[in-house]
């Protein structure tokens, strides 16, 4: 411990002499020098927001809680991560400081300008500081300069990178990125380079960096850029897509030997997407890492980002996705590759095996979507953000464990057994499949540590028919020697491969015929056949005819491949009646093995295996009779027609009509088969008015027997024999009116009440009020019998003050008949015109007007002002009044007999008086006349006042 104390002071004792005694600590390059290069030209932040950058340049998307770096394994097995070895030179540090050189700086995204101001979304924003020295500026090895990246952006991981001189080939410096603290140290490592030059000593650097975490989106940022100003910026996430589907990746932060892949297939979840699948190609110089793969399906894909099961989130199974090799697969989505409606995203990593480009940093891989209604080309690639090492590392040996498989019974095909690779963790590293000559190889294995490293092979029981498998386990032992640095790996098997036994299992084989007679029906097990084996001539099975005609024989069982004949025949029992088919049928059954593990059995028949029998009987005949019977009138001869539902009768045999007395005869049907025959009988639908038709279908069962060959047949009606009408006229209705007439004032809505009252009883049965047009309407009376109806009309005196109401009463009859037809007819008979009439007289009203008159100057006397009234319905002696010595002017009242709203003017006469300057203004009276129950009553108002003034001026 005070070792390591005493080392660090010296360290620091070192670093302060170094700031005090070196000359200006800077470094320079010539203007046309190289520059560090950027890792990619995008990256993304862990959320996968599918989006792309303003000007363009499609953003990469990685998950960070689904990238997933390989560790080695138990027994020493490296899946992802390479050793770095190369070795650094290192220099004490001296800061310069800024006072000793100036520094401008460009500022990119994507090889492009940045606007200021500008939106951005997840790109790569590229930083180029260019500094410049003074002529005489000495440069040593361990001066740095340290360039502070501002807050709203993530400097991104790099270096140490090393920065060429003008050459391209001279590394006069390095660039070393701390996200930690977002800063790039740029470090002398070649000052003898710079000694050389006397003039135009600069530097310039680049390096990345990304939108922070912590800033926010849609909120413009201001900051200052050292070496370029302020800046107003706003972090956006767009997600301009227009086809849906997208593929992009990053590097994998722990391990830049890994990149994280994202494939998104139908983005806008569109529906109709079915019959899809995706072929991904990986190029050389990369491979697939085959435990990397993951996803979602999703109906919303900004809601499934969320996680849960927002967005219709659904993880996929697992089985979507076919690994070929190490560079190709496919992707069939789940329910029969059908993407209706909903997208998909997967996740996947690829390793790095070969070195890359230093001048581009990316890696790429493109895929081909495919379904029943188009197809769409994706590239992809990944920005590199660490090259250092990536793909030129020292590579462990390779193993690939390879057995063989054997299969007895049959022969073998590619891929139809699978295996697996234990490690002894027990945990499986790899699987394998048999190819057409019984090989099995496992993928590749890398090793980097020596040792011993055990293995178990076994094969995974698949459960193939007929197959029995070797349930023995290979032990695979691993030994990797180190011998000065150059490793070897050997391995060793406990036996040489899997042996499985296929034996197919027996099949067995129905045999038939087909059994027809005619004459008769076929009835259960009347006829027997024989199956006789054609080689000895012996019985092998019988079987009897089924009432469909079917003749099934027993089963037979076959053990072994071969062909087996046989004879059908019939067998002759003498029935009388009946005449018997006595040709026989060969049938050979060959035997297959289907290679599945099982026996197929397949007959063919030398001639249709079809027996016709014969059978005739002497015919019968049955005829049917029914009763007609009609309520409510007496019907008449061939009015009601019915029909028989009999596929088997002639036409005449299907119609019959009811005579006068209701008798319905049909014809009779012959019969020539026994049997049971079963047949409607509905009466047609004559529409005669008035009429309830029996709608009901009469079922007619005839039962058809064969009496030693006699046809006998006896008839049943299940529903009875009698069918029955009934007539009833239907009801009419009837609406009766009256007129309405009022003389002195309109007439209103529901303003009079009239009744309709039975004549015979005295009783009210309607109550009807006029409408505003004079009209007076019942509602409709309703009769269902004929006969007379006599009403009076009349109507009511409700008191209303101001109507003199009419008091006469008007008869009216309405006769009901029936038409024959069916229906009743109503007709109605006013013994006078139903009009009344009633009058309406308001009592009339007055109303008089005054106004005062005012004079200023001097006295006024009585009559030296006149006044004007303009009322044209008013008389002489109403329009005209002159003031009196006090002012005062009166008109005379004016009569009103009519309510409404009554203008006037009142204007004052010019007298011409001397010294007099006159009122000109027209003065208004306003009188609105109302009828309160009965009496007119006026109200007087005088918008623009009461006092007229004169004024007298000597």
């Amino acid at each position: 411990m005070k070792k390591q104390k005493l080392a660090n002071l010296l360290i620091a004792l070192l670093l302060v002499l170094q700031v005090f005694i070196s000359p200006l600590s800077t470094f320079a390059q010539e203007a046309n020098a190289g520059v560090a290069t950027p890792a990619t030209e995008q990256t993304q932040e862990a959320k996968e927001t599918g989006g792309q950058e303003a000007d363009g340049g499609q953003a990469a998307q990685p998950a960070a809680e689904e990238d997933r770096a390989a560790k080695p394994n138990a027994d020493g097995q490296d899946s992802a991560n390479t050793d770095k070895a190369e070795a650094t030179q290192h220099y004490p540090q001296a800061p310069i400081q800024e006072a000793q050189y100036t520094m401008t700086t460009d500022f990119k995204i994507n090889n492009n300008p940045v606007q200021n101001p500008g939106k951005y979304g997840e790109g790569k924003f590229y930083i180029i500081p260019t500094y410049k020295f003074a002529d005489n500026a000495t440069l040593q090895n361990g001066d740095t300069l340290t360039y502070t990246v501002p807050s709203v952006f993530r400097v991104e991981q790099s270096g140490p990178v090393e920065i060429k001189a003008g050459d391209n080939v001279t590394t006069v410096a390095s660039l070393t990125t701390n996200p930690a603290n977002n800063t790039a140290t740029i470090t002398i490592t070649n000052a003898e380079y710079y000694a050389h030059l006397n003039e135009n000593k600069s530097l310039t650097a680049l390096f990345t960096a990304v939108w922070a975490d912590s800033t926010p989106k849609n909120i413009e940022q201001t900051f200052d850029l050292p070496g370029a100003g302020e800046y107003k910026l706003m972090r956006i996430v767009p997600d301009v897509d227009p086809t849906g589907y997208t593929k992009w990746g990053n590097q994998d932060r722990d391990n830049p030997e890994l990149v994280n892949w994202r494939i998104r297939i139908n983005r806008y979840a569109k529906p109709g997407i079915v019959n899809a699948m995706v072929r991904d190609t990986i190029p050389e110089g990369q491979e697939v890492v085959t435990d990397s793969f993951s996803g979602y399906y999703f109906t919303d894909w900004e809601a499934a980002q969320n996680g849960g099961t927002a967005g219709g989130r659904v993880a996929y199974t697992g089985g979507e996705v076919n690994i070929e090799d190490d560079n190709h697969f496919t992707i069939t989505p789940s329910n029969g590759g059908s993407l209706d409606g909903r997208g998909l995203l997967i996740i996947f990593q690829t390793r790095i095996t070969a070195p890359v480009d230093l001048v581009t940093k990316k890696v790429f891989n493109n895929y081909t979507f495919t379904s029943a209604t188009h197809t769409e080309d994706v590239n992809g690639f990944a920005a590199l953000t660490t090259t250092d090492g990536v793909g030129t590392g020292a590579r462990p040996d390779e193993i690939i464990f390879e057995v063989n498989k054997t299969l007895n019974g049959r022969s073998l095909n590619q891929g139809e057994f699978s295996f697996e690779l234990v490690d002894s963790s027990n945990q499986v590293v790899a699987t394998a499949t048999n190819d057409e000559n019984g090989v099995v190889k496992f993928k590749k294995m890398k090793f980097r540590t020596a040792g011993n490293f055990t293995y178990k092979i076994r094969e995974v029981n698949n459960n193939l028919p007929g197959v029995t498998y070797d349930k023995n386990i290979i032990t695979a032992t691993v030994t990797v020697t180190d011998n000065g640095g150059a490793k070897t790996a050997a391995v060793t098997y406990t036996k040489p491969g899997f042996t499985n036994t296929y034996k197919a299992a027996s099949v067995t084989k129905v045999l038939k015929a087909t059994k027809a007679l005619v004459g008769a029906n076929l009835v259960d097990d009347q006829f027997t056949f024989e199956l006789v084996n054609k080689e000895t001539g012996q019985v092998a099975q019988t079987a009897k005819s089924k009432a469909d005609g079917t003749v099934t024989f027993p089963a037979e069982t076959y053990t072994a491949v071969g062909n087996y004949t046989y004879i059908i025949r019939e067998k002759n029992d003498g029935s009388k009646g009946y005449t018997y088919d006595d040709k026989t049928v060969e049938v050979t059954v060959a035997v297959t093995d289907n290679g599945q593990g099982q026996l197929v059995a397949t007959e063919t028949y030398a001639t249709p295996a079809e027996f016709t029998n014969n059978y005739q009987a002497l015919s019968t005949t049955a005829a049917f009779s029914f009763t007609k019977k009609l309520t409510g009138r007496a019907q008449k001869a061939g009015e009601f027609s019915f029909d028989l539902t009999a596929p088997e009768a002639k036409d005449n045999q299907t119609k019959a009509t009811a005579d006068e007395n209701g008798t319905v005869n049909f014809d009779p049907i012959t019969y020539t088969q026994a049997g049971v025959y079963e047949y409607t009988v509905k009466e047609q639908n004559g529409k005669l008015g008035g009429i309830t038709y029996d709608e009901k279908a009469y079922k007619v069962k005839v039962t058809v027997t064969d009496n030693a060959g006699q046809l006998e047949a006896a008839v049943e009606y299940p529903d009875g024999q009698e069918i029955t009408n009934v007539y009833q006229a239907a009801s009419v209705s009837k609406v009766l009116k009256a007129n309405k007439a009022l003389t002195g004032a309109n007439l209103a809505d529901d303003q009079f009440t009239f009744e309709l009252v039975n004549k015979a009883t005295d009783q009210v049965v309607q109550t009807a009020k006029n409408k505003a047009d004079g009209t007076v309407t019942f509602p409709a009376e309703t009769y269902t019998e004929v006969g007379n109806h006599t009403y009076i009309i009349r109507e009511k005196n409700d008191g209303s003050k101001g109507y003199t109401y009419d008091d006469k009463t008007v008869e009216v009859t309405v006769a009901v008949t029936d038409n024959g037809q069916g229906q009743l007819v109503a007709t109605e008979t006013y013994a006078t015109p139903a009009e009344f009439t009633n009058n309406y007289q308001a009592l009339s009203t007055t109303a008089a007007f005054s106004f005062t008159k005012k004079l200023t100057g001097r006295a006024q006397k009585a009559g030296e002002f006149s006044f004007d009234l303009t009322a044209p319905e008013a008389k002489d002696n109403q329009t005209k009044a002159t003031a009196d010595e006090n002012g005062t002017v009166n008109f005379d009242p004016i009569t009103y007999t009519q309510a409404g709203v009554y203008e006037y003017t009142v204007k004052e006469q010019n007298g011409k008086l001397g010294g007099i300057t006159y009122d000109e203004k027209a003065y208004k009276v306003k009188v609105t006349v109302t009828d309160n129950a009965g009496q007119l009553e006026a109200a007087v108002e005088y918008p623009d006042g009461q006092e007229i003034t004169n004024v007298y001026q000597a």
